[in-house]
């Protein structure tokens, strides 16, 4: 805000007989909440739009209704902003890219010299006009209006930041040395959550989620075998009944392309929180159901197209729709293993390929195609790249040899060196001696 960064030169929390600014926070969640309590010390007039009214409720507690909350829709955004001084973009969606809530037309009718900080530019912004800065460079004017996009924004106060981010991982670090990785991730959802690449297999899987619907929706169609269903319906016909079962990365990307093509959708999951945070991001426009028993048999029985989207690292998925199942859903429905590379979650699931993707048991289409990115390869090849190419950095930098000795993650991927099997697994199903990567290494 101040005059020679190109603001407005205004003092957050004003003087007597001059106002102070006004804060608008964009989203109620961690990001937003400490904002707003931030800038409240500050002393300047706070409003947050949120899109959950328990967590608007739980604002309004934790600041003592210092801060005014909003639901938030489009005409909050527009009426909110032409207000506003300093606008904090703190909407985050894991595993996806941030949507883009105020648009470049957005910024005409804000005050010259108003602010924008965008925490969410990691992921590509919630801003239309964001573009990344740095610590050294941080802010740039569009439209008269002030921009501070900077990457890894943390960076800027390294001490506290190390400080908390110690405190956030230690523990697990102290699951992962006690248990070993692979029990730590099986066992802890959160930590699981960070899991990229697993033994040379990308885990972050948000192409098989939105290829799913994609995949499923055409063996709807009656030439594949399926129901005749048009996803999104018409008017005067109902749309499909899309059933996901987990809400984790797959689930909520399957989702959220089903919504998007109009489908009535229903997650099932056996976590609360997570069934809440659904619910909030979708804003009520799919059903989100505790995952039981009855449950799995009551919706696929309604279901038009079910997607098994449940995985397990270091583990066969469970098998959570049974043969007895199929027999009482309706003929022609379709069902898409997204966990068959782990054994699937369908009883009747058995891997197929893309040049013949489906195969129809019990009366209903099966989706089972192994490595279902490979449909899609271009899309699939950025995002591989986008997760390895830190790997590709470090052994151009450092050479293979000292590239595999610092980084655990890379050293797992390593299968022969120098004539020595070095992957434990391939020496005991091929009957060669094992010798540990490291050692070899260093050898």
């Amino acid at each position: 805000l101040l005059k020679h960064n190109g603001g407005m030169g205004l003092l957050f929390c004003g003087v007597p007989g001059v106002a102070p600014a006004r804060v608008l926070v964009l989203g109620g969640g961690v990001v937003g909440l400490n904002a707003a309590r931030m800038a409240l010390g500050l002393g300047a007039e706070v409003v947050v739009l949120e899109r959950s009214i328990p967590r608007m409720a739980y604002i309004d507690e934790v600041t003592q209704g210092r801060v005014i909350t909003r639901y938030s829709s489009i005409g909050a955004v527009e009426e909110e902003l032409v207000k506003a001084d300093v606008i904090i973009g703190a909407v985050l969606v894991p595993g996806a890219e941030a949507p883009k809530l105020i648009k470049r037309e957005h910024l005409k009718q804000m005050k010259p010299g108003s602010v924008l900080v965008d925490v969410a530019i990691d992921q590509g912004g919630c801003f239309e006009t964001s573009k990344p800065t740095t610590h050294e460079d941080p802010t740039y004017v569009v439209d008269g209006v002030v921009h501070y996009c900077v990457a890894n924004m943390p960076g800027g106060v390294p001490r506290t930041s190390t400080y908390a981010l110690n405190n956030a991982t230690l523990p697990f670090t102290l699951q992962l040395a006690n248990l070993g990785w692979k029990k730590a991730l099986a066992a802890n959802p959160h930590l699981r959550a960070g899991l990229n690449v697993c033994e040379g297999k990308v885990t972050h899987r948000e192409v098989a989620g939105r290829m799913s619907i994609q995949a499923g929706a055409h063996a709807m169609e009656k030439a594949q075998a399926g129901n005749g269903v048009l996803l999104g319906g018409v008017p005067g016909v109902p749309p499909a009944e899309v059933l996901v079962i987990g809400g984790g990365v797959v689930g909520y990307n399957a989702a959220r392309i089903a919504v998007g093509m109009g489908a009535n959708v229903t997650i099932l999951d056996r976590s609360l929180p997570r069934l809440n945070q659904l619910d909030a991001l979708f804003n009520g426009r799919l059903n989100t159901i505790y995952s039981t028993e009855d449950a799995v048999d009551q919706y696929t029985r309604q279901a038009d197209l079910v997607i098994g989207a449940v995985l397990v690292p270091g583990a066969a998925a469970p098998k959570l729709v049974r043969r007895e199942h199929l027999r009482r859903m309706k003929p022609g429905s379709v069902v898409v293993d997204v966990a068959i590379d782990q054994g699937g979650c369908f009883e009747t699931s058995r891997a197929t390929t893309h040049q013949k993707p489906t195969y129809v048991e019990e009366g209903i289409v099966h989706y089972c195609v192994a490595n279902m990115p490979g449909g899609v390869a271009r899309t699939s090849t950025f995002a591989l790249t986008n997760a390895t190419l830190p790997f590709a950095l470090s052994l151009a930098d450092k050479g293979y040899r000292q590239a595999l000795i610092d980084d655990v993650h890379l050293r797992e991927g390593l299968n022969v060196h120098r004539g020595r099997v070095t992957y434990q697994a391939v020496a005991r199903d091929l009957g060669y001696d094992w010798q540990p990567a490291l050692d070899a290494l260093k050898s």
